[in-house]
């Protein structure tokens, strides 16, 4: 001994993550904040079609390289853990 008292504190304990534990702390982590995209639901045609109204949706559309999410995209979406909340546009102008 060197004479001096020597106390250490305890260390943490320093675990490797694997990276499936890394993803599984990552979507637990979603869980807790609940990501959101807006859609606009629009007759077009007839056709019943989405256009996004917020960033996300933009970018999720840019992504897909339309301007339009069809239903399995918003599927997908879900899927990601995003909640898709629909807007209806006004149909009539008054």
């Amino acid at each position: 001994m060197n004479g001096k008292n020597s106390t250490t504190a305890p260390q943490p304990e320093i675990s490797a993550v694997s990276p499936s534990g890394f993803i599984s702390a990552i979507s637990h982590e979603k869980e807790k904040t609940m990501q959101s995209v807006t859609v606009t639901i629009k007759s077009v045609y007839g056709n019943i079609t989405a256009y996004p109204a917020c960033p996300t949706a933009s970018l999720f559309a840019q992504l897909l390289g339309t301007k339009t999410l069809t239903p399995q995209a918003l599927k997908t979406i879900k899927a990601l853990g995003f909640e898709v909340n629909q807007k209806t546009a006004d149909l009539i102008q008054l």
